[in-house]
């Protein structure tokens, strides 16, 4: 692997794109979850939000959006952010509990990207092609536009690599975070404790920020947690 790398630095003169690397050795889990999940709601006999088309287009969608993101880092964003590293603070030693202070900053940012995802029109041109499928099953996490690689949505990233973590570990985060939210594109699954549903994220809040009612729009904008929304006033209960 380290040769592999290596050999990928010196041809391109940057690292590879660790988050869609990850996404993708993921992908397996993702389709056996979904099966998981068909299974149980066929038993429950509630497969209204399973259709194939639907589910196809999920896909396909996530496909092109992985492969787009992969050459655009190769291209530019690579640069952008080993460029940026440059002019870094200070230098973040990936110790286990910096990975901890990672995670919580980057859900920081990563509210803060979603609510201009939905708040800003030029990013939720890109933002839009997810919430665009009536169903929701855990395929729609997939629902993703290419064009999220041409908006320059990075930025959200780049107060982190300034601060002092390394890019690629950046974007190990930003990947932990989606694939968290995979698992919340459900109905599967109603509420949790209490005390999980006050702190993260769950399919129950995920469902509010999907839904299409009033008191819905543009709520719950967490990645991992829900405390931000809490915090800044786009907290919504699913009712």
């Amino acid at each position: 692997m380290t040769n592999w790398i290596d050999l990928y630095i010196a041809i391109i003169g940057h690292e590879p794109e660790p988050k869609q690397i990850l996404l993708a050795t993921l992908t397996p889990l993702f389709i056996v979850t979904l099966g998981i999940e068909y299974w149980l709601m066929r038993r429950r006999g509630q497969l209204k939000h399973f259709q194939l088309k639907d589910i196809a287009t999920n896909f396909s969608l996530g496909a092109s959006y992985q492969a787009v993101e992969m050459v655009y880092h190769i291209i530019f964003l690579g640069a952008l952010f080993a460029f940026v590293w440059n002019f870094r603070l200070t230098t973040v030693e990936m110790t286990l509990p910096m990975w901890g202070v990672l995670l919580f900053s980057q859900e920081f940012f990563y509210y803060w990207f979603h609510r201009a995802s939905h708040r800003i029109r030029w990013f939720w041109c890109a933002h839009v092609v997810h919430h665009s499928s009536e169903h929701m099953n855990l395929s729609t996490a997939m629902r993703q536009s290419m064009t999220y690689s041409l908006n320059l949505s990075q930025l959200f990233w780049l107060p982190l690599i300034l601060l002092g973590f390394p890019p690629a570990a950046v974007m190990v985060a930003y990947s932990i975070n989606l694939a968290y939210q995979y698992f919340v594109h459900t109905e599967a699954v109603g509420c949790c404790s209490p005390l999980v549903e006050w702190l993260f994220n769950t399919p129950s809040h995920h469902r509010a920020h999907h839904g299409r009612n009033p008191i819905y729009i543009d709520k719950n904008y967490g990645g991992i947690l829900i405390i931000w929304d809490r915090l800044f006033g786009t907290f919504q209960a699913e009712r």
